[in-house]
């Protein structure tokens, strides 16, 4: 056998890991309406998973070392039966490629939505993920088994593989390849993984390597057993013939072993086996916080999820090395400071400097995982717990997924996870600090690393009393966090008024004054802006009644223009959204309406598929308004999208879209949709005024109708927006559209841009 062989058998495991596990969640966002949350609760079910893999690692090193003298016996059928259900898996993952595009009507997303997320992940990818996971660590005790001294080093390799997968699929494989070839694509990765297996094991049989058996006379080393993880470790100092060599918390290496019946030795108790739970689960219930936090209190960026999971695994790569160790007393100093900065910033108001957010999120789970990872991998115990050590490294992180993904949302109203994290990770830097201080030379002193944590804590207080005065109304659920501020609304030049902003995960979704103005369209949603599709329509200034469908509430905002006979039709994916609109103690834009309104408790794409399905009258106004919030639908951007968008209009009805965005140039889109359906297209940028931020709408029409009205807004010259192709239910992505400029520059006298403001804190 190849020494390089079990390197590429792991880290092809751990590529495929992590390289399923956004191909799941792209395969889920159309189901559950394109929310963040999808994500999130991924998260929490593949640390279940990861842990379902580890514990069946366990199970099949523990049989063998626990009966030595059947360890042969052992050894055939455990060897087998993994082979038997990687290949079953194998053929599991081509039928999930077959049922794939039936999931929409199997699954109900309005009921308990977080359970039925859980059951699509376990459905789609659940025998494939567990086994995949066991398998880097039983690789690891095979290697043991052939007298590697220490095999914690694969560690490192295997979370250079999640690493590698997890960028691979959102730069390569999203972009170009259809969801159906991914999975089939998949499925035959699995397959080639299950061979390269097999041959390894064909190849450590002439070493009479042995499934959790004890190893042969003239092997070295204490008797290994299977890992219980899918992710990697570095080399440390050898374990010598006939000693346990565990490592206590301190790092420092423990007694002897006793001899066992058989010939075995069997290691002592470590001491550290908290430790070993609690470090992976501050690390993991760190990454869902600053996930969280940075998608919902900051800016829900593109792809940022990815980013900081990359992050989070390279702490794991760096941590279990030996560079990790020498970095562990030294990072204290690091630390400090950064969380002092996160403390601050996170109290900082108006959403300003989101870049710098953006960069401490980072650099808290780059250095603060680095620094639990690498004393995770200082109190590793010798080969013999090794498959406990792992085990308990996939129940912390469990434990720490499932607190923050699924236990937080039902606690806390607001992301208090993340401030709670940077409390902990104070705590931890600490006792870094304390534990290797005397040791240290460069460790910070014990009194002023107690102080700074209590600072941290002070910060974070204080910026708690400083940003909560405004806030009426809190509430979160699956679909993220949403609140109600009352504020003095400053107007250039002219008299201040009060007024009631409803903000859900960072954006502003909507205003309305108090008192006499409060009948008054605001935001984007002005007569110049995302009304101007109805107050220029035909039937508007008719006798006619008119049909509005508006996908996206927010407050409500547009119902505010229904007349007598009117029909206007809101869909939305969020039930707390929905209340919230209709409550008349904040907001009228419903109640007050003269039009019959309609709310739809649903996805919007759901929702007009069903329309259509069943034949219902058609509408005069689509409006979409699903992409100002930076982490757009997917689904509701494709060619099959705009063809159903198209098919519940009428012949002269006007398809009105809103693209004020962050980060993402959506003008290709809308183009490209244009001339996939031989549309006429028209965009503009809509100035700011007392009661509207500027914003950017396009219209579609069928046939060339004007909406230009000189001196209220800019017009977007297509000619100069480059063509791409338009996204499909099968093959999308949003990395075309990210852009650092995502407003395009509207003919207009004055010639400028409109620069949308900040999202809100």
């Amino acid at each position: 056998m190849s020494s390089r062989l079990p390197y590429l058998v792991i880290f092809t495991g751990s590529f495929l890991l992590f390289g399923v596990q956004p191909m799941v969640g792209s395969t889920l966002l159309p189901v559950f309406g394109g929310t963040a949350a999808v994500w999130t609760v991924c998260l929490a079910a593949y640390q279940t998973l990861l842990l379902a893999g580890y514990a069946y690692a366990h199970a099949i090193a523990r049989d063998g070392t626990q009966h030595p003298l059947r360890a042969a016996a052992v050894r055939d059928w455990t060897l087998r039966l993994h082979l038997a259900l990687l290949a079953a898996a194998t053929a599991l993952t081509f039928g999930v490629g077959w049922i794939r595009p039936r999931l929409d009507g199997w699954v109900d997303a309005q009921a308990l939505p977080v359970l039925s997320v859980l059951f699509c992940v376990l459905l789609l990818s659940g025998a494939p993920y567990v086994l995949l996971s066991a398998n880097a660590s039983l690789v690891q005790a095979w290697l043991s088994r052939r007298g590697r001294r220490d095999v914690y080093h694969l560690y490192a390799v295997s979370n250079a593989g999640s690493f590698c997968g997890l960028l691979a699929y959102p730069l390569l494989v999203e972009p170009h390849v259809s969801l159906t070839l991914q999975w089939h694509g998949f499925a035959a990765g699995v397959g080639i993984y299950t061979l390269m297996l097999g041959w390894m094991m064909r190849g450590t049989g002439s070493t009479r390597v042995r499934l959790g058996g004890t190893p042969s006379p003239h092997l070295p080393g204490a008797a290994g057993t299977a890992g219980a993880a899918g992710e990697g470790g570095t080399s440390g100092p050898p374990v010598t013939p006939g000693t346990a060599g565990t490592t206590g918390a301190a790092g420092q290496r423990g007694a002897g072993m006793p001899a066992c019946p058989g010939g075995a030795l069997r290691a002592a108790p470590p001491p550290a086996p908290l430790l070993w739970l609690l470090l992976p689960a501050i690390s993991t219930f760190a990454l869902n916080a600053v996930t969280a936090h940075l998608g919902n209190d900051v800016t829900p960026l593109p792809l940022l999820w990815a980013v900081l999971l990359a992050v989070y695994l390279l702490s794991y790569v760096i941590g279990f090395t030996a560079a990790g160790r020498k970095l562990l007393p030294r990072l204290p100093w690091a630390m400090l400071p950064l969380l002092l900065l996160a403390a601050w910033q996170w109290g900082a108001t108006g959403g300003r400097g989101f870049a710098w957010q953006v960069a401490i999120g980072i650099l808290l789970l780059l250095l603060g995982g680095t620094m639990l990872h690498a004393w995770l991998y200082d109190s590793r115990p010798a080969h013999a717990w090794l498959t406990r050590f792992y085990l308990c490294i996939a129940v912390g992180g469990a434990l720490g997924g499932l607190a923050a993904s699924i236990a937080a949302p039902l606690i806390f109203r607001s992301i208090a996870e993340y401030p709670l994290t940077l409390l902990v990770l104070a705590a931890a830097t600490g006792a870094v600090a304390v534990r290797r201080g005397p040791a240290g030379a460069l460790a910070p002193p014990r009194h002023a690393m107690a102080a700074a944590a209590g600072l941290v804590g002070a910060v974070l207080l204080l910026q708690t009393v400083r940003t909560g005065g405004t806030v009426v109304k809190r509430m979160r659920n699956f679909y993220g966090c949403g609140r109600v501020r009352q504020e003095q609304m400053q107007v250039r030049g002219g008299v201040p008024y009060r007024a009631n902003l409803f903000d859900h995960s960072g954006t502003l979704h909507g205003f309305q004054a108090l008192g006499f103005e409060r009948h008054i369209p605001t935001l984007c949603f002005t007569r110049h802006a995302g009304g101007l599709s109805i107050v220029r329509h035909p039937h508007y200034t008719s006798t006619n009644t008119m049909r509005v469908a508006v996908a996206g509430m927010g407050i409500g905002t547009l119902a505010a223009y229904g007349r007598p006979g009117d029909t206007y039709r809101f869909y939305e994916i969020n039930p707390q959204v929905a209340a919230l609109a209709r409550d008349d103690a904040l907001f009228t834009f419903i109640s007050d309406s003269q039009a019959g309104v309609e709310i739809v408790v649903d996805d919007a794409r759901r929702a007009l598929e069903t329309e259509r399905r069943n034949g219902e009258e058609k509408w005069d106004v689509l409006i979409i308004d699903v992409y100002s919030g930076d982490a757009i639908p997917p689904h509701m951007s494709t060619k099959e999208a705009f063809q159903l968008y198209l098919d519940r209009l009428k012949p002269d009805g006007v398809l009105s879209l809103h693209l004020t965005n962050w980060h993402l140039n959506l003008s290709p889109m809308v183009k490209a949709a244009a001339r996939a359906f031989d549309l006429h297209l028209q965009g503009f940028g809509c100035w700011a005024d007392k009661y509207s931020h500027g914003s950017y709408w396009t219209f579609l029409t069928r046939d060339p109708v004007d909406l230009y009205e000189s001196g209220k807004h800019g017009r977007v010259d297509y000619a100069t927006v480059r063509d791409i192709p338009l996204m499909t239910d099968e093959r999308h992505s949003l990395l075309p559209y990210l852009s650092r400029n995502p407003m395009p520059t509207f003919d207009a006298p004055e010639g400028g841009r409109i620069t949308r403001p900040p999202p809100v804190r």
